[in-house]
């Protein structure tokens, strides 16, 4: 067998097995397309900083945004500049799911990365914990609030607990999902599609 033709065969093997990677697709668990979809409008900011799974809930979430950043700036200072981050241009791009149990808050915050420690624990605690006191209160009455900090890719921080209270904190890495797909389940049934995410 010449040397090309073992290549070829060696290629049209290599295609093959590619091509049946991703063919078992189990169904979505129940919430997740919906989350993903929420989400997605976390990408970059292109003039709008708070979307929602209704008005109210977009509401609360650009006074969210807005409140954060503001936080932000009086908290910390110096440090690579989180205006500099292209994609969020400063901002904390904000999701918020009004959910029948839990008011969720997705928020994509600026240079993530270089909080780590001490300051990202402040990050959850002081900057995005306030600002869902402060802005999610008519949302959440008596639902648990869940606040998840994303960075570029993954999320490294979530707080919940009540308003008026101080949060249950997890950090790392990256935080695991999965557990928020949940919320995002409306009336037994989760919303399929992006358009349905506002």
């Amino acid at each position: 067998m010449t040397q090309s033709l073992r290549l070829a065969q060696a290629l049209f093997l290599l295609l093959a097995a590619l091509s049946f990677i991703g063919c078992d697709k189990s169904p979505p668990e129940p919430g997740q397309e919906a989350y993903q979809a929420a989400n997605g409008k976390l990408g970059s900011f292109d003039g709008k900083a708070g979307f929602g799974s209704s008005d109210a809930a977009a509401s609360v979430a650009e006074k969210f945004a807005a409140r954060a950043k503001a936080l932000d700036g009086e908290l910390f200072s110096g440090g690579e500049s989180k205006f500099d981050d292209a994609t969020t241009k400063g901002n904390f791009l904000t999701y918020v799911q009004d959910g029948e149990k839990a008011v969720v808050i997705l928020v994509r915050v600026p240079a993530l990365k270089n909080y780590e420690g001490d300051d990202r624990k402040s990050l959850m605690e002081e900057i995005l914990w306030v600002a869902a006191q402060e802005t999610a209160k008519d949302l959440a009455k008596d639902k648990e609030v869940i606040v998840a900090a994303r960075g570029a890719l993954t999320y490294g921080g979530i707080a919940k607990g009540k308003l008026g209270g101080k949060p249950s904190v997890e950090m790392g890495a990256a935080v695991p999902e999965k557990p928020l797909y949940a919320h995002f389940v409306v009336g037994g049934a989760a919303p399929a599609k992006a358009e349905e995410a506002k």
